[in-house]
């Protein structure tokens, strides 16, 4: 536990290093030179009150946005509600104050490199001037794009196909159902898509199944893959789980701050400033450190409660039908899902070679029923309890920690129990072989992209 702490002490005293390094160095640089180290040509500048006070308030509003994030903390707690309220606006305030100072510490540092080059040299070249202005203009022109970004709701972009209420009765009746049982939300669509993921979200999602169709409002993700795997009951839990995250106190945590939140990594990761960039790696990094700096002084309290909610939302499961169910969905998920990436390669494979029409779902659903068939359940149960985290970020509790919810352990659920559903839940689905097939046809492209690039990754390294 010490070590735990030691270490999370440690990269958090790097955070605050890194982001104070950029919001007082210059500025605290500069009173330093202006006091102690100009001739005596310049000593007027150490009496220059304008200059003290951009100065000072540079300090001072680098001070506001370090304290700000513990500061916000401690007035979040662990509440929700909170969390949500006060996570957007404090982004977006924090990113201008960023702004404002970069604009400050440019000005202060063109003022005193014209005064000093003037004095002692008597000859100033304006290209020096020009380069350190055009850095400037790019620091600010991105951290005033990244602030925008970061709190602006972009479309989550799916592979998916709206159904249509009139046409797909059977999937939004049982929807309809767990909803009312659960005293939650309604979702104001249903979008079925390959992928083995299924989730709700409140962003705005564009699919690339049905012309760039944009949808609003809240939407239920399903995957027709796990469906023909799952029994009707599983998918009743897992449905379950997902509407849990839209009732009660989850629900302007779900509206307000997921998307944000979610939004924020990915920018973050296109943020980093990368080897070979030059000046442009030089104009991310106060966007950067800032953001990277937030999120993870958020992310502690985002890990904890969204633990929290991911085991109310399995509560919820138990609710829309039983543990049994939830802790079968949970698993057989956990199983066939990494089959995935795999299953579509192989069928592209065959797909180009025979020039027949793709179904990457009903590949999929074969090729898992082939997984079964050879499965050593004794090994796969240490492998599906392993805790390893995708992303550094990720809060999502461990197979293990769930299916304890559940009151049952991997060792419960027999070999049997696994195999793929002869009555699965895709038969709630109408018309499905057309549906898997215009999906398949629309993902195409983004396959062969794949595969290409991943050709080009080889032929580069052997």
């Amino acid at each position: 536990m010490a070590e735990q702490f030691g270490e999370d002490f440690s990269s958090r005293l790097r955070r605050v290093v890194l982001l104070a390094l950029f919001l007082f160095f210059l500025p605290v640089g500069i009173w330093i030179t202006v006091h102690y180290f100009l001739p005596r040509e310049l000593a007027w500048l150490s009496k220059n009150e304008f200059l003290h006070t951009v100065n000072l308030l540079t300090i001072f509003i680098g001070l506001i946005v370090i304290a700000a994030a513990p500061a916000a903390s401690l007035f979040i707690g662990e509440n929700r509600s909170r969390l949500g309220i006060v996570f957007r606006p404090l982004i977006a305030a924090v990113m201008v104050l960023v702004t404002v100072t970069t604009i400050f510490q440019a000005g202060l540092f063109i003022y005193i490199a014209y005064q000093v080059g003037k004095t002692t040299i008597s000859w100033v070249p304006g290209q020096v001037f020009l380069i350190l202005g055009i850095v400037s203009i790019i620091c600010c022109w991105n951290l005033v794009n990244v602030g925008f970004r970061s709190i602006q709701l972009q479309p989550i972009y799916l592979n998916g196909i709206y159904l249509n209420r009139e046409n797909q009765q059977k999937i939004y009746q049982l929807v309809e159902h767990v909803a009312h049982k659960l005293g939650a939300c309604t979702p104001d669509q249903i979008v079925l898509g390959l992928e083995p993921v299924m989730f709700v979200t409140s962003s705005p999602v564009k699919l690339s199944g049905t012309n760039g169709q944009l949808l609003t409002g809240n939407t239920l993700c399903l995957s027709v893959g796990l469906m023909h795997l799952l029994s009707v009951n599983e998918l009743t839990a897992i449905i379950g789980h997902e509407l849990g995250h839209f009732r009660g106190k989850d629900l302007d945590y779900s509206r307000r701050f997921v998307p944000i939140y979610t939004r924020l990594i990915k920018i973050i990761e296109h943020t980093e400033p990368m080897e070979g960039e030059g000046i442009g790696a030089f104009a991310k990094l106060p966007a950067f450190a800032t953001l990277h700096f937030y999120l993870t002084e958020f992310s502690r309290l985002e890990r904890k409660i969204h633990r929290e909610r991911e085991l109310l939302a399995d509560h919820a499961a138990f609710e829309a039908t039983s543990k049994s169910g939830q802790a079968l969905a949970l698993v057989k998920t956990a199983l066939y899902s990494p089959l995935w990436n795999f299953s579509i390669r192989k069928h592209f494979d065959a797909v180009s070679k025979q020039n027949i029409s793709p179904n990457f779902s009903q590949a999929y659903k074969v090729d898992c029923e082939a997984l079964f068939m050879d499965l050593n359940w004794d090994d796969e149960q240490i492998f599906l309890l392993g805790d390893a985290q995708a992303h550094p970020f990720d809060s999502h509790p461990t197979l293990a920690e769930r299916l304890a919810i559940c009151e049952t352990t991997i060792a419960d659920i027999g070999i049997e129990d696994l195999k793929p559903n002869i009555h699965s839940s895709a038969s709630l689905i109408d018309d499905i072989e057309f549906i898997e097939t215009t999906l398949s046809q629309t993902e195409l492209p983004s396959i062969r992209w794949q595969m290409s690039a991943q050709y080009i990754q080889r032929r580069d390294i052997y």
